[in-house]
């Protein structure tokens, strides 16, 4: 059974992205346009376990993977631009 603790740098991201639909519990998306992030997420439904995986778009090599929020994502500009997109839209 394929773990998130299991993607390592270094690893295909089709290889990976394949065992993931495979799997019943994990899911991948790609990060909210605001958050400004190149990083994937990877979720376990069971757990809420999460680690972002970054990936090389040339090669599809995965470079970094990583269980903090705050390396994958500036917060301060993902609130920044949060905050301009409800402003814009009247919330």
């Amino acid at each position: 059974m394929f773990k998130l603790s299991s993607i390592k740098v270094g690893m295909k991201y089709q290889d990976v992205r394949n065992e993931i639909i495979k799997s019943n519990n994990l899911v991948m998306s790609c990060l909210p346009a605001f958050c400004n992030s190149n990083y994937d997420v990877a979720k376990n439904l069971d757990t809420k376990e999460k680690v972002y995986v970054l990936r090389d778009y040339d090669t599809g090599i995965i470079t970094d993977v990583t269980t903090d929020y705050y390396k994958a994502v500036n917060a301060e500009t993902a609130q920044r631009n949060i905050s301009e997109i409800l402003y814009n839209n009247g919330y």
